[in-house]
């Protein structure tokens, strides 16, 4: 960590550490800090103690001082104690989750060694005005790190009123590629789709799961489900969120998160606070002000969730296990349309309504031979998200060969996958 006395910070009126949340390229300005506490944050042999408190070694014991620092080395919860007693530095964040030390994390990692892969999605969509941010997180076969990849948005019109009244760089965070703007002076719900779908497009990419909060517009959950994402609500409660944030937390202190040193996931992540019930259960609060977001901790979240819930199902994705009952393979849909000639005579045509994710595969023969004693000839199955207008005069093309939908099974009763039983098209 850079402790040296001037730090290179951007349109900073009312500075606070860490000082390289604040990412900027323009201006380098002075920022005094304790003494002690540069010490204390290189992490400097305990004989520089004495500069943040004279009367060590006199008064207090350098051994007793010595036992409390690697106490609180271990548990983040008495660092600020510690800090504030007996180093001198006082606490400007009482709910503070994870020190800059745990955040900081310079690695990076090109998007094209995914591709192919599987991945969890997360989005956290704020009210029409705010920041919004939706994220994927992909694992490596034969790795415990997690990669994640984000991309934020904002109203075009409230970009430089944000950046004036917030005094954070959201134009030059635009100008890097990091933040997309949405026309007009509210969030376009329907550009955080697109980028879904663009990446998932551009690098092949399987998304299980996509998990949203549950304050999401609906009309961005229907569209997402009409572009085959599955959508999976996230209840943000201490019962959804307590054991997934630990996980997080862990990861970040053992830097097993390579988030591509995004500065804006960087400035959220040391927004981020916690509150904890008398249960021990902990959920993310913002710990300053309101205008420090946390969207991108949530969004981040929220793919944590995703991965707690199914990480088995997910790792035996990734390293290719038998029995994972993911929604991999792109099918197209297709109605029937109904012409009529000059001569009266109608001519039947099927017309795409569109791509989506199936999980698919082919009968066993005592399937095959149930179906047949119902008059139902089936040779295989297709799973896509739910959607009420499939019936059986539609039709499927999977890898250029046409299907007939035999039934259509909503799953259990539930109105979240639809099982569409198929035959292979005679006349192709």
């Amino acid at each position: 960590m850079d402790v040296g006395p001037v730090h290179k910070i951007y349109r900073c009126t009312a500075p606070g550490l860490p000082m390289a949340a604040y990412d900027g390229f323009s201006a380098f300005k002075p920022y005094l800090v304790d003494v002690g506490l540069l010490r204390r944050l290189a992490q400097l042999a305990s004989t520089a103690w004495k500069k943040a408190d004279p009367a060590l070694g006199s008064i207090k014991k350098t051994d007793d001082l010595q036992l409390k620092a690697e106490r609180a080395k271990q548990n983040p919860n008495d660092l600020s104690g510690v800090l504030c007693k007996e180093f001198n530095i006082r606490e400007t964040v009482k709910t503070a989750w994870q020190s800059f030390g745990a955040i900081n994390n310079t690695e990076t990692f090109a998007l094209e060694q995914f591709r192919g892969a599987y991945c969890i999605g997360g989005v956290d969509l704020s009210i029409t005005i705010d920041l919004t941010c939706a994220s994927l997180l992909f694992m490596r076969r034969g790795s415990d790190r997690k990669c994640i990849v984000q991309k934020y948005f904002l109203p075009t019109d409230r970009l430089q009123e944000r950046v004036q009244q917030d005094k954070i760089p959201y134009d030059k965070w635009f100008e890097r590629g990091l933040l997309r703007l949405c026309t007009g002076n509210s969030i376009n719900y329907s550009d955080v789709t697109q980028w879904f779908v663009e990446i998932i497009k551009e690098y092949d990419l399987f998304p299980a799961w996509i998990y949203y909060d549950s304050y999401s517009a609906r009309y961005f959950v229907e569209e997402m489900q009409m572009q085959g994402f599955t959508m999976v609500r996230c209840v943000q409660g201490a019962k959804t969120l307590s054991l997934p944030m630990q996980m997080l937390g862990a990861d970040l202190q053992a830097h097993k998160v390579n988030y591509n040193n995004n500065p804006i996931l960087k400035w959220c992540l040391t927004n981020t606070g916690v509150q904890t019930d008398r249960n021990g259960n902990i959920v993310p609060i913002k710990n300053q002000s309101p205008r420090q977001r946390i969207v991108g901790t949530a969004a981040l979240l929220d793919c944590y969730v995703g991965l707690y819930e199914h990480y088995n199902e997910y790792t035996s994705a990734i390293y290719g296990g038998i029995g994972t009952k993911l929604k991999d393979k792109k099918i197209e849909l297709l109605r029937q349309v109904h012409t009529r000639d000059e001569m009266g005579i109608t001519t039947t045509t099927l017309e795409s309504m569109g791509t989506v994710w199936a999980y698919f595969r082919h009968l066993s023969g005592k399937e095959v031979f149930a179906a047949a004693t119902v008059n139902y000839r089936e040779e295989l199955l297709f799973q896509v998200n739910y959607r009420p207008d499939i019936t059986t005069t539609h039709g499927i093309r999977y890898n250029g060969v046409l299907y007939d939908i035999t039934r259509v099974d909503v799953f259990e009763g539930y109105k979240r996958d639809l099982t569409l039983y198929c035959s292979r098209r005679t006349r192709q």
